[in-house]
């Protein structure tokens, strides 16, 4: 599936990055679209059916990422390593609203975009 939103430069092609969910992401207008067989669902379901097998190694704080600090993921062996092969490689992407990704190749990066303070988002 091809979709085009963003003008000639954006091309959102979805990839499978499990047997049941698939992504269209694109580096020109940096948005991630989360699909489950085809259908369009919440980017929350769809990071937690791909994420969760993912292993926080690390939070530092960002130094060119879209908020103030860096969780680091390492990638899981097996079939989950086709998201970070789906994704534009050190390219920040808005894969939810408040929540960008980027990758290494060889780990995920995770930037909350919206500061928590005591457990509530502040302006």
């Amino acid at each position: 599936m091809d979709t085009s939103r963003g003008g000639p430069s954006c091309t959102h092609v979805m990839r499978e990055v499990t047997r049941e969910i698939e992504i269209a992401a694109c580096a020109s207008c940096a948005t991630i679209d989360w699909f489950r067989n085809g259908v369009s669902i919440s980017p929350m379901d769809g990071m937690a059916d791909v994420f969760g097998m993912f292993d926080l190694v690390a939070t530092l704080p960002a130094v060119s990422a879209p908020g103030r600090e860096v969780m680091l993921y390492k990638a899981p062996r097996g079939a989950s390593r086709g998201l970070l092969d789906a994704l534009p490689a050190r390219t920040w992407l808005e894969a939810a609203p408040g929540l960008a990704i980027s990758h290494d190749g060889r780990h995920l990066l995770v930037s909350p975009t919206t500061p928590i303070v005591a457990g509530h988002p502040s302006a």
